[in-house]
């Protein structure tokens, strides 16, 4: 498959066939993450990329968390992003998942019910600590 020929460029490539490879995922990292083999890319990028380029990542993640959690291919890649984000970013997803919308609810209380995006709180709780991990287990609660 070609998303592993990509995988193993980003690691054995030249740095100026990195950097070109780089641009091009960037460019098409929206599609990326929510197809069947290039959620691979994705999460390689995020596990094994540079620090600007996994952060450039997340931040397109975080910009649709919810939608991103509850698709098939993508819940993977929202995992891979709290496994390997710093703390801030951790904080920042849980903060966005346990925001009350107007409607009432809070992303958490539909992922909870769903059958990727249930993973992916899954993951969140096992990589948050101390207070961050209460405050989640609070809102998760009954």
């Amino acid at each position: 498959y070609g998303c592993r020929v990509i995988q193993r460029m980003l690691e054995h490539g030249t740095e100026s066939d990195k950097m070109e490879i780089m641009m091009e995922l960037h460019a098409s990292a929206q599609i990326l993450i929510t197809d069947q083999y290039g959620n691979y890319v994705a999460q390689h990028v995020i596990q094994n990329g540079k620090p600007e380029d996994r952060s450039q990542m997340i931040d397109l993640v975080m910009a649709q968390l919810l939608t991103l959690s509850k698709h098939k291919f993508a819940s993977n890649v929202v995992e891979k992003c709290i496994e390997h984000g710093t703390a801030e970013q951790r904080t920042s997803i849980r903060e966005q998942l346990t925001t009350v919308g107007s409607d009432g609810t809070s992303p958490l209380q539909q992922m909870m019910r769903d059958q990727y995006g249930n993973y992916v709180i899954q993951k969140l709780l096992g990589q948050l600590e101390g207070r961050e991990r209460e405050m989640l287990v609070e809102e998760i609660k009954p």
